[in-house]
């Protein structure tokens, strides 16, 4: 009989409930909520080039006390590793676009600064944050696409 090599790893077998994952169906539909929530939010803000600091302010507040929450629900879901997934590939592919959700909204809370943050609003701010609230609105959607896809049992289990 032959060794398995030290650095080959055995995946574990395919679960046969969906109650024995790693994430209970209860977060990824949370998390599936607070996606859209977040998608919500980014959809509401207005661009107007013209806006002083303060009604940027005013206008991304909603977005502004969205992240944090984003960001804690993002946290949940780290949870779901290719390693202690049934589904290798789906898990894979949720974590790339986890990955891909958060460096967005760093790029969106980074833009929002530069034109919530008192200095004059230039038009390039305005575009770049547009820009980043467009991306982040894509990346959002295709996370909870893939979740609601792979588990539409989620979407109903709170």
């Amino acid at each position: 009989m032959k060794s398995r090599p030290q650095n080959v790893f055995p995946l574990p077998g395919p679960r046969r409930s969906l109650h024995d994952l790693p994430v209970a169906l209860e977060l990824l539909q949370l998390a599936v909520l607070e996606l859209n929530k977040l998608l919500r939010s980014v959809e509401r803000v207005g661009c107007d080039p013209h806006w002083s600091a303060l009604e940027w302010r005013a206008a991304c507040m909603p977005l502004m006390l969205r992240l944090p929450r984003s960001r804690q629900s993002l946290a949940t879901l780290a949870g779901i590793r290719p390693d202690q997934w049934p589904d290798v590939g789906w898990a894979v592919r949720l974590r790339a676009a986890c990955d891909e959700v958060e460096g967005r909204l760093a790029y969106v809370s980074t833009s929002m600064s530069a034109l919530t943050d008192g200095m004059a609003v230039t038009v390039d701010a305005v575009l770049s944050f547009s820009v980043d609230c467009t991306s982040l609105a894509k990346a959002v959607d295709e996370l909870s696409g893939l979740i609601v896809r792979q588990y539409p049992e989620a979407v109903g289990a709170v």
